[in-house]
């Protein structure tokens, strides 16, 4: 009995609470007062339906409310965010798109695909595998630009005699560096905006690559065959022609597959070694020692050094493809041969100063 009352008494309480928590209006559920073994079930009145009803809806709350983040992530979430829209955050080789992975030896550093040229330019001022390749051209371009101002003053100062034809020798090497360097700079920094665009700015880059050899040329020519109009004509023509080929074959989209890219080069060196034809001449109309005064032999032949072992970085991939992942963002073959074409141009500036100097001084023919 102590047992049943004290049950009665717990469920009245229990029922009691209930209804105070919910709503005073809902009456608790009747214990049966009979006495007898057991205790009579509570009947599942109002109240229970209603506390099922609350306790669904709560769990439903509770699964549908948004958890607040914790201190500072949405911060640094919006700031990771908006670093991948400037392009900051580098990707890897996998992450490219195919026409866009040229080189299977440099594993990481590659910017994301700007579709933008600002972006793309705003690319200067962090490092990835194309920083170097930017700026080891960037740079030198600026400076034969700025060659072009100080012509005047250099020639007036050391050769006030000279032709006019003659500065404009020098002031047209100074534009075919600035304007080859320049478009290589344009072409690394753009190649990363969209397949369309850079496989235009890649077509310029050759462009530009032939207008130096062009440009080195006809000023290597006019200082060794100083006293020789014809020849001059003769070899003008020659590399004009051979640097039309060469234009045309990297203008035609036939040829700009990677299949084409052994081909390209060979195409570009063929022209440029073509210049030791009239090397070659000059030793055989004046003789080795007349030549290697008055021509600045010396100079090109290390200059010809330079460039072939840039065409062997470039077209064996070395070092990267000995340690592929080492070399990604620094030291990559490409950045190599970048350095060896700079160095090139300047050891070629070196070696027509160098003969026109001798020729100012020392040669007396009337120069055409």
């Amino acid at each position: 009995m102590d047992q049943v009352s004290s049950i009665s008494t717990a469920a009245s309480h229990a029922s009691g609470a209930g209804a105070a928590t919910y709503n005073h209006d809902w009456a608790p559920s009747k214990v049966s007062s009979q006495r007898g073994p057991g205790i009579e079930k509570t009947s599942p009145g109002p109240r229970k339906r209603r506390s099922t009803l609350i306790h669904i809806k709560m769990s439903q709350d509770l699964q549908t409310r948004k958890t607040p983040a914790p201190e500072g992530l949405e911060a640094r979430d919006s700031k990771k965010e908006t670093e991948q829209g400037k392009g900051w955050r580098l990707l890897t080789l996998a992450e490219m798109p195919e026409w866009h992975q040229d080189n299977s030896y440099l594993i990481r550093g590659y910017r994301p695909i700007s579709q933008s040229v600002r972006r793309s330019v705003s690319s200067w001022f962090y490092m990835h595998n194309e920083t170097l390749n930017i700026h080891t051209h960037l740079v030198p371009s600026v400076f034969f630009l700025l060659a072009q101002f100080g012509i005047s003053t250099y020639f007036a100062q050391h050769y006030p005699l000279a032709q006019r034809g003659d500065q404009l020798i020098f002031s047209l090497f100074f534009a075919s560096a600035a304007i080859c360097l320049g478009l290589s700079a344009a072409y690394h920094t753009l190649m990363n905006h969209s397949h369309v665009v850079s496989e235009a700015m890649l077509r310029l880059d050759f462009v530009g690559i032939m207008i130096l050899i062009l440009g080195k040329f006809v000023s290597g020519i006019y200082v060794g065959f100083k006293c020789e109009p014809f020849w001059r004509m003769f070899y003008w023509g020659m590399i004009m022609s051979l640097g039309s080929i060469s234009i045309t074959l990297v203008l035609n989209p036939k040829y700009q597959g990677r299949e084409y890219r052994t081909f390209r080069l060979l195409s570009f060196v063929g022209t440029a070694m073509s210049g030791f034809v009239p090397i070659i001449h000059g030793v055989l109309l004046y003789g080795l020692a007349q030549s290697w005064k008055q021509s600045g032999m010396k100079f090109y032949l290390l200059e010809g050094v330079f460039l072939a072992l840039g065409a062997v970085f470039y077209s064996m991939r070395i070092p990267e493809s000995v340690k592929p992942g080492r070399f990604d963002i620094v030291g990559a073959s490409h950045q190599i041969f970048h350095v060896l074409v700079v160095v090139a141009a300047c050891v070629h500036l070196w070696g027509i100063l160098d003969a026109y100097d001798y020729g100012y001084q020392n040669l007396t023919c009337r120069v055409i």
